[in-house]
C-alpha cells in the first residue's frame, strides 16, 4: 500500500529533478557557450518544456552534444512526471490525499479526545462503549482490514491508519490536547513503549493500558501508566462470579448498558458544572433530576471516597459525585446542572 509519505515523496522528487535540471541548464549553457544569465535561462526554460526552439545564437559542438544529452535528459523528467500526475489522477491518490489532509486538520483542532491504539477485541469494545456514551475517539489502527470492520464508528474519519509505535503517529493524534488513551496492542512490549511514549509527549494525559502477563504491570506502571487491565484475569473472575454470585453479575451487566433497562453509572465533576450548581449541596442538585436517580458516591479531592453520601455534603472544587440511574434521567441531570 502507498502511504501518504511516499506520495509527498513522489511530488518532492519530480520537484526537485526540475530543479536540478534548471540548474544544470543555466550552468551548462552559460559555461560552454558563454550565453549571458538571460540568455541561459531562456534556453534553460525552452529545453525543459521540451518545446520547439530557435537558438540564441549557433551552437558550437560542445554545445550541440550538451543540448542533445539536456533535451533527452528533460524528456526523461517530463514522461515520469507525467506518469506520476496521471496515476494520481486515475488511482484517486490526490483524492486520497486531499481526504488526509482534511482528517488531519480536523484532528488538530480537537481538543479532550480519547486515543484509541489497536483494534483487536478490546480495543474495539473501547471504542465501541466510548462512542456509545459520546465521547469523540481517534483510533490508531495499522490493519486496514480492522478499521473496515468498525467503518460503522467513523463517520467522521477519525482513525489513523499507521503503527502505534511510532512518536509521529501519536503526534498526527494529536496527544498533546487528548485527555485520555487507551493503549490495547496484543504485544506488551509495544504497550510499555506506547506508554512510555505518551507520558513525555502529555505529562497530563491519562493512560489506560493492556497487558496480559501480570509482570508488565509493574513496567506499565513505571512508564506512566494511570491504570493497567488484564482482560484475562478479569474474564476470568467474571466467569466464577456468574457461578457464584450471579444476581450480582447481572446487575453489574446492566450498569454496563448490557441489560434491558438500561441503567447507567455517572460520575458529575466540581469543574463541569454551572455556576449555580457549584458549592451547593448534593441535595439540591438531586431535586433537579427524576425521582430514579440515586447518589451512590462521592469522592473527595483527597481521594477519598464515601458510599451514600448525605444530601447536606456540599459539592466543593476537585470533588466528584457519583450517580446511578436510568440514562435518559442522568442524560436530563447533566443538561440541567452541567456545561458542555
Amino acid at each position: 500500500m502507498i502511504t501518504e509519505k511516499q506520495n509527498l515523496n513522489s511530488f518532492f522528487l519530480a520537484a526537485g529533478l526540475v530543479i536540478i535540471s534548471f540548474v544544470i541548464g543555466l550552468a551548462g549553457f552559460m559555461i560552454i557557450e558563454n550565453y549571458s544569465l538571460l540568455e541561459a535561462f531562456y534556453m534553460t526554460a525552452v529545453s525543459i518544456s521540451t518545446v520547439g526552439y530557435t537558438t540564441v545564437r549557433p551552437l558550437s559542438q560542445n554545445g550541440m552534444l550538451f543540448t542533445s544529452f539536456y533535451l533527452l535528459f528533460n524528456i526523461a523528467i517530463l514522461t515520469f512526471t507525467i506518469s506520476m500526475i496521471t496515476s494520481y489522477i486515475f488511482e484517486g491518490r490526490l483524492q486520497k490525499m486531499y481526504k488526509s489532509y482534511k482528517v488531519k486538520k480536523k484532528i488538530n483542532r480537537m481538543t479532550d479526545h480519547i486515543i484509541i491504539c489497536g483494534l483487536g477485541r478490546n480495543g474495539s469494545k473501547a471504542l465501541e462503549e466510548l462512542t456509545r456514551c459520546g465521547e469523540t475517539c481517534i483510533a490508531i489502527e495499522k490493519d486496514k482490514s480492522k478499521i473496515q470492520q468498525k467503518k460503522e464508528f467513523f463517520n467522521n474519519s477519525n482513525y489513523i491508519n499507521q503503527d502505534a509505535i511510532l512518536d509521529e503517529t501519536l503526534i498526527a493524534a494529536n496527544i498533546k490536547s487528548a485527555k485520555a488513551i487507551i493503549i490495547a496492542l496484543p504485544n506488551d512490549a509495544d504497550n510499555v513503549f506506547i506508554t512510555l511514549t505518551a507520558r513525555q509527549l502529555n505529562s497530563h494525559i491519562v493512560i489506560v493500558s493492556r497487558a496480559s502477563e501480570e509482570s508488565t504491570e509493574i513496567k506499565l506502571r513505571r512508564a506512566g501508566a494511570d491504570h493497567v487491565v488484564m482482560p484475562d484475569s478479569i474474564g476470568g473472575s467474571h466467569m466464577a462470579n456468574l457461578i457464584i454470585k450471579p444476581d450480582l453479575i447481572r446487575f453489574t451487566d446492566i450498569l454496563s448498558g448490557m441489560g434491558a433497562n438500561h441503567l447507567k453509572l455517572e460520575e458529575i465533576q466540581f469543574e463541569n458544572l454551572k455556576v449555580e450548581f457549584k458549592n451547593q449541596k448534593l441535595g439540591d442538585i438531586k431535586k433537579m433530576g427524576n425521582n430514579d436517580i440515586i447518589q451512590i458516591g462521592f469522592k473527595y479531592k483527597s481521594g477519598e471516597f464515601i458510599i451514600n453520601p448525605s444530601a447536606d455534603l456540599v459539592l466543593e472544587k476537585g470533588d466528584t459525585l457519583i450517580v446511578i440511574g436510568k440514562s435518559s434521567s442522568i442524560l436530563d441531570l447533566k443538561k440541567k446542572c452541567c456545561v458542555g
